[in-house]
């Protein structure tokens, strides 16, 4: 039941600026779930590292943060 609940209000961000930043060798989530959330968000800023995991923000800060920063700019809160 959660998981539909969650799966239904995604749908609520449709019209959210949204930045997906993917490191291509995440162990937990694979490339069937960008592929999916770019299904789902085909307006979304997308950006994947080949050189970061699961802990993209960790693995390659130097090139997250930035792109982080610029999209804030661009999509104040």
């Amino acid at each position: 039941a959660l998981a539909k609940s969650v799966d239904q209000n995604l749908a609520l961000f449709s019209g959210t600026p949204i930045l997906i930043c993917w490191g291509e060798h995440d162990f937990v989530f694979n490339h069937r779930f960008y592929d999916e959330w770019r299904r789902r968000f085909p307006e979304a800023e997308a950006h994947r590292f080949a050189d970061a995991g699961h802990y993209v923000l960790e693995d390659v800060p130097e090139k997250i943060v930035p792109l982080v920063q610029d999209f804030l700019q661009r999509h104040p809160l």
